[in-house]
């Protein structure tokens, strides 16, 4: 947000009016060149006149007896020569400026913009309560201070930007026009005594060597370059596995160890895999058994040929850093995470919450194989609505008549001599009540606020309203919205769920 160096020097050379009185009167060179004029015209005659007069008869404008009467004459033509060394070095010291200067433009500007961006929100007369905890608060202590830092950038954007009006004068008039395109210079100027004597021209060397030093720095060599993209990757990878986190948290999720790379949520156990470079890999298990993939494949830039063609991977980008937004999620690439984009955690949930349904919809209902008829019996004469006996299987359907701790005390009862049967009984029930509890704001549900057998699910949240359907005829299906007609992350936080026909399979 501040002036960089050689920016305070250009603004006083071009203060001082020196490069104005280079540009309209400067140093040139005269030379002469030959040329076939009128002899009226003709001031200095070139050696080679006469010698040329002789070879063409058709300048003649008569013969007499003592000679030839010449009517033009191969004159010597003097002619000023503005594309002298030092005003070569002038030019292509002013289109060095311009590049300079539109280039900072532009980064101020962005600076600017997410300034104003900020602002907007902080002053904003609605928040939604997705925000107000989280963004809001962060943004205004981390960002910036409104008083002092826009108004530095806004006197540095427009300093710069009068500059950029004064090099552009001054390259559509003067000896600028005169300097053809093709004249280079080398970086490494060498010593004139226009240079060293002339006081409009002494100033040209020392401004052009702090240019070309400035450009230099910001030269970066490849291996520097790929350490630069090396460092944003990881810092990619770091900001990810944050909202992964905090998404788990929103999920209520339960810690399993101290590296936060293995959480319980509901009957599953998550695990967080960050080893393979640009990617994150979620696995769900359930008593040891693979149940899910998801790969997270972090981009940091985004491509939009680039396809994925399994539906197990999830590309992620990180660009558009600066890039102005909404505060709804309206024309917002989901899969686009930055800190300047909200939302950033109910986009990451989605995915989870998404897998997590699939899930529990290619199991609905929760059946048990091969349970004795001791167990079947005495588990359906204790909770009927619960465990419903189907052949040698015993369904286990959800219901918030009976709690869970009454539940995992009577399978533990039941199958004292079974402990397999007891561990799919277990994760049956943990099934089941994963719903209970809305995945939205948290309440549980009630026996009102559900209905469910083995073809279909029904939960209406007492609290906030999301409703949620299961299906699993003809074709199986899930869906969680809210009743109002609310949707996106701004409203849902993410829990919005639609899998829409799935196979048996």
């Amino acid at each position: 947000m501040e002036m960089l160096s050689p920016e305070p020097d250009l603004e006083q050379a071009l203060a001082s009016g020196q490069w104005d009185e280079v540009s309209v009167r400067p140093r040139l060179d005269m030379h002469y060149v030959p040329e076939t004029l009128p002899v009226a015209r003709a001031k200095r005659v070139q050696a080679s006149a006469v010698e040329h007069l002789s070879q063409h008869s058709e300048l003649w404008a008569r013969r007499s007896i003592s000679g030839v009467i010449p009517a033009k004459v191969l004159a010597r033509v003097s002619e000023d020569d503005h594309a002298i060394y030092e005003n070569v070095v002038f030019a292509r010291l002013l289109d060095g400026c311009a590049r300079w200067l539109d280039g900072r433009i532009s980064e101020v500007r962005a600076i600017k913009d997410g300034q104003r961006i900020a602002m907007k929100l902080e002053k904003g007369e609605e928040r939604h309560r997705l925000l107000t905890r989280r963004i809001c608060a962060l943004w205004g202590r981390a960002w910036f201070s409104e008083a002092a830092d826009s108004h530095a950038t806004s006197d540095t954007l427009d300093r710069l930007e009068r500059m950029r009006a004064h090099v552009e004068r001054l390259r559509r008039s003067g000896v600028y026009t005169r300097i053809p395109r093709s004249a280079r210079v080398p970086l490494a100027l060498r010593s004139t005594n226009i240079f060293q004597y002339d006081k409009r021209y002494r100033e040209l060397w020392p401004f052009w060597d702090a240019l070309v030093n400035a450009r230099a720095r910001e030269k970066i060599s490849e291996s520097v370059r790929y350490e630069a993209l090396a460092a944003r990757q990881t810092a990619f990878l770091r900001y990810v596995l944050l909202l992964i986190l905090y998404a788990l948290r929103d999920m209520a999720a339960t810690e399993v160890c101290s590296s936060g790379r293995q959480h319980r949520v509901g009957p599953w156990d998550l695990e967080i895999d960050a080893e393979r470079t640009g990617e994150v890999r979620i696995m769900i298990r359930s008593r040891g058994k693979l149940l899910q993939e998801r790969t997270l494949v972090l981009l940091l830039t985004k491509e939009d040929e680039v396809v994925c063609c399994d539906p197990n991977r999830s590309p992620f980008y990180a660009e558009d850093l600066m890039a102005e937004g909404s505060i709804t999620d309206e024309d917002q690439d989901p899969r686009i995470l930055n800190p300047f984009k909200f939302f950033a955690v109910e986009r990451v949930r989605q995915v989870l919450e998404h897998d997590f349904c699939g899930i529990f919809l290619a199991q609905y209902p929760p059946a048990v194989d091969r349970v004795p008829a001791g167990i079947r019996d005495k588990l359906s004469s204790l909770a009927r609505l619960v465990f419903k006996p189907h052949g040698d299987r015993l369904l286990v359907l959800p219901s918030s008549n009976t709690q869970a701790s009454n539940l995992y005390g009577w399978i533990s009862d039941a199958c004292a001599s079974h402990p397999e049967v007891e561990a799919q009984l277990r994760y049956a029930i943990g099934l089941g009540q994963w719903l209970m509890r809305c995945r939205s704001c948290g309440v549980d549900a009630s026996e009102e606020d559900m209905s469910a057998d083995e073809r279909a699910l029904r939960l209406v949240c007492p609290s906030c309203r999301l409703e949620t359907t299961v299906k699993t005829s003809p074709a199986r299906s899930m869906t969680s919205h809210y009743t109002g007609g609310l949707s996106g992350f701004e409203f849902c936080g993410g829990v919005e769920v639609k899998l829409p026909g799935l196979s048996e399979d």
